[in-house]
């Protein structure tokens, strides 16, 4: 269809993007019921089974501690996701040291998508280099998720891996703390975050100055609880996501669709 006269002509990535949100939007619905429900540990994809064992145990073992002890389950369970690469591995090591050295406190995983196509040995890389501090043993994991970055339609888009990840994780899990902390990996702690202020349907984040002003118009959410249109200003917030786990499992099967 061609651009009215006066308009820019849209470049083909433009178009896609386009496509992409229009695509959301009026699938949204369709693409919440096609959802995978909560399965467990039964994983599908026998090399991801084979490598999150080891993760499986960890949470297995912490539990079995908690129930011989009394002492119930941690609080809080920070996490973020990566690919399988050098670059991501070093990002989550000083994340993990900082994690450790503000005594964050809790469970803290990897969440890593793309191991199934990289080089032999990624994966066993992204387990072996941990930091190892007494406190942390048993409860740390890197747990793999399939690789999302390649959309439907073919077009190749990284983004996709955080949200259809989380969700697998979600699903193939056994999450037992109250407060999830999301971050980037590329983030590190200067100081201990306030999770004791997080209750359900009051989650916190971070407030980006930069995200704040009135050119990013107007936000559209069929999935909303009152669907409709919001200003874009007032969801200038990013990560650190803290939020309840009740409010987690509500949020992601909107998210997802809305990526």
């Amino acid at each position: 269809e061609a651009a009215p006269a006066g308009s820019p002509a849209k470049t083909p990535a433009a178009a896609r993007t386009s496509k992409r949100k229009a695509d959301s939007v009026v699938n949204a619905a369709e693409k919440v019921n096609a959802l995978p429900p909560s399965t467990g540990r039964d994983e599908v994809d026998p090399l991801l089974k084979q490598w999150n064992v080891p993760y499986h145990q960890t949470r297995r073992a912490l539990r079995a501690s908690q129930e011989q002890s009394g002492t119930g389950p941690l609080h809080t369970h920070t996490f973020y996701t990566v690919d399988c690469t050098h670059h991501s591995l070093w990002q989550v090591l000083a994340l993990e040291m900082s994690w450790e050295r503000v005594q964050q406190g809790g469970f803290i995983s990897r969440v890593i998508s793309g191991c199934g196509k990289a080089k032999p040995g990624k994966p066993e890389m992204m387990t072996r280099n941990v930091f190892q501090r007494e406190t942390s043993k048993g409860k740390f994991g890197s747990f793999f998720a399939p690789d999302f970055s390649v959309l439907p339609d073919g077009e190749y888009y990284a983004p996709y891996n955080r949200p259809n990840g989380v969700w697998y994780w979600l699903n193939h899990t056994d999450l037992t703390e109250a407060v999830f902390v999301l971050l980037d990996p590329d983030m590190l702690y200067m100081r201990r975050l306030n999770v004791e202020a997080v209750r359900p349907g009051r989650p916190h984040a971070q407030y980006y100055a930069y995200m704040d002003f009135q050119k990013l118009g107007e936000y559209d959410c069929p999935l909303c609880a009152k669907p409709g249109s919001f200003p874009r200003k007032d969801y200038a917030v990013g990560p650190p996501w803290m939020l309840h786990v009740d409010d987690f499992r509500k949020v992601m099967p909107t998210w997802v669709p809305l990526v």
